[in-house]
């Protein structure tokens, strides 16, 4: 999934068929790249469904854990992303949905949907493989049409209808959750100083100075909700920035490694081997 964060953690979604906003395909955690994106949100709804392994969501200041056939859906502007605790490969689909494809023009619809997406309401909602077999039913259903690369528009749209309406029900408009824990306030605040500074040379200090907290416990939020340190999102952040420049420019591989905050050619080869198991070079081939 192609995906472009933007400096203030939003997400820029790209949809395949033009004015058609959904989004549906195919991720994968590899052991070697424990994290897909950074901290991120979008005003899409987010269906994902584990297909193989294990996985966990961070929504907002919590973790979800996920195990093969279990979904979930994340709640349009929250911030989350999805990540390998156990650093072990997993497969999983992925939806999403813009508010922009459902019905507004009907009252009831509108005002369901603005009841449901406040940030008083539930963040996400766990779909078991078990007790909500029909609803996750319909995700491959949505995968099958649009990887037809021209699917049938009405048949795709029943089915992310059925969808909707199977999982917003379910969404508590009082869940009364604390949107403004200060830990995971710290975090989006970290994070976004990461995803802004990256190219310049940010310090542990830094980072923690942005969340207004002390280094150490900088260092324990991220690892408690991130799963490692400070510093190792910083790196996997640039890294994540330099394959796109890798793969879309004839940038060297030093020039890649200067645009992205490296210090240095060899420094960031080593890097890259390290989270990615293969050099720049062999990335870009």
């Amino acid at each position: 999934m192609g995906l472009e964060i933007l400096s203030d953690l939003s997400e820029i979604l790209p949809y395949p068929i033009p004015d058609f906003p959904l989004y549906a395909g195919i991720g994968k955690l590899a052991n070697q790249n424990q994290y897909t994106v950074g901290c991120h949100f979008h005003p899409d709804f987010e269906f994902n469904l584990v297909l193989e392994g294990v996985m966990d969501y961070f929504i907002n200041g919590e973790n979800v854990h996920l195990g093969t056939g279990d979904g979930i859906f994340v709640n349009s502007q929250r911030l989350h992303y999805n990540y390998s605790r156990e650093l072990t490969p997993c497969k999983y689909l992925v939806i999403t949905v813009s508010p922009s494809l459902l019905p507004k023009e009907l009252p009831a619809v509108e005002q369901l949907m603005a009841s449901k997406t406040t940030p008083e309401c539930s963040d996400y909602v766990l779909l078991k493989k078990d007790s909500n077999k029909p609803v996750l039913s319909l995700y491959p259903k949505i995968l099958h049409e649009i990887q037809t690369g021209n699917p049938n528009v009405f048949l795709t749209l029943s089915y992310v209808l059925a969808l909707c309406g199977a999982v917003v029900p379910m969404i508590q408009s009082d869940a009364h959750g604390d949107i403004h824990d200060a830990k995971w306030l710290s975090l989006y605040d970290m994070t976004k100083y990461i995803h802004t500074h990256y190219q310049s040379n940010v310090t542990l200090s830094d980072i923690a100075a942005a969340g207004k907290v002390c280094r150490s416990r900088c260092c324990q939020i991220f690892t408690r909700y991130m799963g490692q340190s400070p510093i190792d999102y910083l790196i996997f952040y640039r890294l994540k920035k330099s394959q796109e420049l890798l793969l879309n420019t004839d940038c060297s591989i030093g020039e890649v490694a200067s645009r992205c905050g490296f210090s240095g050619q060899s420094y960031y080869s080593q890097m890259f081997r390290r989270f990615f198991g293969v050099t720049p070079r062999m990335y870009r081939k």
